[in-house]
């Protein structure tokens, strides 16, 4: 959703034309809209993984035009970078889903997107593990996942951070926890190391990060007993 605000000089504006175009060129004239504010998606089919321009001006009056504005969206997650190839992440895998997954990869990338390929499966209200291995015996890191749960294209709502460490260690093992509740479907999964500290999901670290998908299914009709205690 954009909005933007009234020019702070001249006539008020009646109105607005906006366009959504995959070129930043303006075009001649845009659909109309009444107010300050529009979601990209009103009447508009966007491919992902696509850049995107939205071109907004005023209209003040018949016939009577500003300017265009211009500002440019991406379809798709950000492209997080790594800056040093020396830091790679060069295995990952899980234990105790439903479907577990081992990544080996020789890194180096800064960024590489497995989650057409590589996948792991569970069900909501379940945890399993996760193992993240770096090429490094002595260097240390922080670690990240992140899942994006309502499918939104970003890791910035709550709760998906799923794995924050605050801390540097070498090789990290945690847990994963899918909340309750969670509709069955695939969501994306971006696991990250650092060594140069705390990052965001889209960042530019002494590091790697990679993408992965996370299938929420059905939980089995029936469940394993809890460890028998003694």
């Amino acid at each position: 959703e954009f909005t933007w605000g009234l020019p702070s000089t001249g006539t008020t504006p009646t109105g607005y034309e906006y366009a959504v175009t995959t070129s930043a060129t303006p075009p001649g004239s845009g659909s109309s809209l009444s107010g300050s504010t529009f979601s990209v998606n009103t009447g508009n089919t966007l491919t992902t993984n696509t850049t995107y321009y939205i071109h907004v001006r005023s209209v003040c009056g018949t016939g009577n035009y500003s300017g265009w504005i211009s500002k440019n969206f991406y379809t798709g997650y950000c492209v997080p970078t790594g800056n040093n190839s020396s830091y790679q992440i060069t295995n990952i895998a899980t234990t105790g889903a439903t479907t577990n997954m081992t990544s080996a990869s020789s890194g180096g990338a800064g960024y590489v997107d497995y989650s057409a390929s590589r996948s792991v499966s569970h069900y909501a209200g379940g945890d399993f593990g996760i193992s993240i291995t770096t090429n490094s015996t002595t260097s240390t890191f922080y670690h990240y996942v992140w899942v994006d749960w309502n499918n939104n294209l970003s890791f910035t709502d709550a709760n998906e951070a799923v794995i924050a460490t605050s801390s540097y260690v070498n090789l990290f093992n945690g847990t994963i926890a899918i909340p309750a509740g969670t509709p069955l479907g695939s969501y994306k999964m971006r696991v990250a190391i650092s060594f140069s500290g705390a990052i965001t999901s889209c960042a530019s670290t002494s590091g790697e990060y990679e993408d992965y998908t996370l299938t929420v299914v059905a939980p089995p009709v029936c469940m394993v007993p809890i460890t028998p205690t003694a």
